[in-house]
């Protein structure tokens, strides 16, 4: 048998250690992969080690644009527009507190005893609590209802 080295390859010759496990892997991929010896067989398998450290690389990098696209399309679709909508309420609770404290601060109440709705209910508090309460499950049934009409629509 003779055999040809590839031109411009220099090789060195190692003695190298392996334990019976990892000797019996080299051989049976040896047999299996019609290696022509022992050195071959080894090279390949550092071969198809360096190409599975690639491969992770390019499906990590393709996981991680995969992500950020999913993450582009839910801000567009989803996030934005929620952020717009609590932004809004956030906007109107602001103007409401500020209004509160500039009656509570010219009526002089800031040093009387503070009562909150853990102690006390006004009636005003109730009945607007009990408004915004039916006004939500409003808004849930109507988004529910065109939800449905939406599925039926498609069918």
């Amino acid at each position: 048998m003779v055999k040809i080295k590839p031109e411009g390859i220099k090789r060195s010759g190692k003695h190298v250690a392996l334990d019976s496990e990892q000797l019996e892997y080299v051989l049976r991929y040896w047999q299996e992969n019609s290696c022509s010896d022992f050195s071959e067989a080894l090279r390949k398998i550092i071969n198809e080690h360096k190409t599975q450290g690639a491969n992770a690389l390019v499906a990590t990098t393709i996981a991680e644009m995969a992500a950020e696209s999913v993450v582009s399309s839910l801000k567009r679709t989803y996030l934005d527009p929620l952020r717009i909508r609590t932004g809004y309420a956030d906007k109107q609770t602001k103007i409401l507190m500020e209004m509160l404290n500039h009656v509570i601060v010219k009526n002089g109440w800031d040093d009387t005893n503070v009562v909150t709705t853990d102690h006390h209910k006004s009636n005003v508090y109730a009945m607007s609590e009990e408004k915004i309460v039916k006004q939500i499950e409003h808004f849930k049934q109507r988004k529910a209802s065109k939800e449905v009409a939406k599925g039926t629509n498609d069918e």
